[in-house]
């Protein structure tokens, strides 16, 4: 070998630790920000079909009864007069 790849081995062998924490860290990041993109996709899906479906549903119709507060009106505007 020449000198200049033994120099070279012998650092790269000095920094072979860093070198692999940096690589382990690189590679947790991206582990972490692909499960956080897809949990997030997934959230997003699940709600979309959720508001289609109860879009979807009949609509109930509400029938309100105003008999009692119109007597109730009635009966006030008899004690004023």
């Amino acid at each position: 070998m020449s000198q200049k790849k033994v120099e070279q081995y012998k650092s790269e062998k000095k920094n072979r630790k860093e070198a692999l924490r940096k690589a382990r860290r690189a590679a947790m990041i991206r582990r972490t920000i692909g499960t956080v993109v897809g949990l997030a996709l997934v959230a997003w899906i699940a709600f979309s079909l959720i508001d289609n479906y109860q879009s979807n549903l009949p609509r109930q119709e509400v029938v309100v009864d105003y008999s009692a507060l119109n007597e109730y009106l009635e009966t006030l505007g008899e004690q004023e007069d």
